[in-house]
């Protein structure tokens, strides 16, 4: 016999049954993928909110020890700008330590500026540098004079006690040379008497001759003495009116340093200081 071959032949009610099993699993994968793709999505979701949380809480945590860090230069320079103002304010004083003060507060209002000009904004940072600027240009201009004028200042307080203290020594030598003299005159009067006795011995005469030249001597001791100290006295009363001047001459020009820049230099730093603040906020 030879090979046959038979066609199969599927019913048409059965390939339809095939192809409704197919559609199906085809719309079933889909859906499978669908929500495998969606949980993909949902996860990178979550992950970059989380990501972006955790970012935005870094920034804003570092955002807020930024503006701490600032707020504690900014008040530590308000500080230290108003014991600087204060310095010039009470000015002229004449101390032991005035000068050291005044530069000691320079020294601190101007470190504290230049923290200012590191942490403040751009927008800040011209008005920051034309107060250091003005603060340079008052202590540049007043540092000579406010050191000329403590030590004048103490040198006349210096003349001054010394002529005071050499006054009251020659005005005890003084009343010490009127006492001499007094006494001069009782013995000089009792010689005289004495030499106009009869039967008054020489040697009482010779006793008085040599009390008169004794007390001779110690007038014209307590004259030279006077004269010395007089001399004395009145080169130290030039040193003193020397001194009064050159310091009035120095608060002179202190005083008009301080009318041109003092002012000029608060209202600025008044200006800042708004600024600072709004910085903050």
């Amino acid at each position: 016999m030879g090979n046959m071959m038979v066609d199969l032949v599927i019913p048409a009610d059965i390939m339809a049954v095939i192809a409704t099993l197919q559609a199906a699993q085809i719309q079933a994968n889909y859906a499978i993928g669908a929500a495998v793709l969606s949980s993909l999505i949902g996860a990178a979701g979550i992950v970059f909110a989380a990501n972006y949380a955790f970012k935005s809480g870094l920034k804003t945590q570092q955002h807020n020890n930024i503006l701490e860090a600032k707020r504690e230069v900014y008040l530590d320079v308000v500080a230290s700008g108003q014991l600087f103002i204060s310095s010039i304010n009470r000015f002229p004083r004449v101390n032991s330590n005035f000068y050291e003060t005044f530069t000691n507060y320079y020294d601190d209002f101007s470190s504290k500026l230049n923290k200012v000009l590191i942490v403040c904004d751009d927008q800040n940072k011209k008005d920051t540098v034309k107060v250091i600027g003005l603060l340079e240009l008052i202590y540049n201009t007043l540092n000579v004079e406010i050191y000329n004028y403590q030590n004048t200042g103490i040198d006349l307080v210096k003349y001054t006690q010394e002529f005071n203290e050499k006054n009251e020594k020659l005005e005890d030598i003084e009343a010490k040379r009127h006492e001499a003299r007094d006494r001069l005159d009782q013995v000089s009067f009792k010689r005289q008497i004495q030499q106009n006795q009869k039967g008054v011995a020489d040697r009482i005469i010779e006793k008085r001759e040599i009390e008169i030249e004794g007390l001779e001597y110690e007038i014209d001791i307590l004259g030279n003495t006077y004269r010395i100290g007089s001399y004395l006295l009145e080169d130290l009363k030039r040193k003193m009116d020397s001194k009064s001047l050159a310091v009035s001459d120095i608060e002179s020009r202190v005083e008009s340093i301080l009318t041109n820049h003092k002012e000029e230099l608060s209202q600025e730093f008044s200006q800042l200081n708004k600024k600072l603040r709004i910085e903050l906020f």
